[in-house]
């Protein structure tokens, strides 16, 4: 199963310029098979992603799932995936971690801006994932990411 990990919409997220519905829509047409919003410190509640599974016309099989992304102090940006609230800017990632046991928690482009996270950085036991590929950036910091 193929999804969108990593996605932000017009509606909650000043990064972005393409509403909910058209996000889902180009997702599906794409041929992947479901899409995750990870707008900035805001959670979908599930009434508003039945809107937009419905506005949007995708088959009731694509799925559609609200994730964020958080701003720590410490690490820079995350998503997190299974939160039951909205996260707040400002917290470290261990605190993420403690309060949200069960969530998982993901590196969000630590390559961006030529950026070069350590081993150690990469491996700490709070992350459950680390981005690899992201649209914004560059081939190089891309591959880099890969390699690593």
């Amino acid at each position: 199963m193929l999804l969108e990990m990593h996605s932000h919409t017009a509606e909650h997220s000043s990064c972005s310029h393409v509403s909910a519905e058209k996000l889902t829509q180009a997702v599906y047409a794409k041929g992947l098979q479901g899409v995750v919003f990870t707008d900035h410190h805001y959670l979908w509640p599930a009434e508003e992603i039945r809107e937009i599974s419905q506005s949007s016309g995708v088959p009731d099989s694509f799925l559609i799932f609200s994730g964020q992304e958080v701003q720590t102090r410490d690490v820079g940006d995350v998503l997190v995936f299974g939160a039951d609230q909205t996260v707040p800017p400002g917290w470290l990632l261990e605190e993420v971690r403690t309060r949200y046991p069960e969530a998982a928690i993901v590196w969000a482009h630590p390559y961006r801006r030529g950026n070069s996270p350590s081993s150690e950085s990469l491996l700490r036991r709070a992350f459950d994932g680390v981005e690899i590929l992201n649209s914004n950036h560059s081939v190089s910091e891309n591959s880099r990411a890969l390699k690593d």
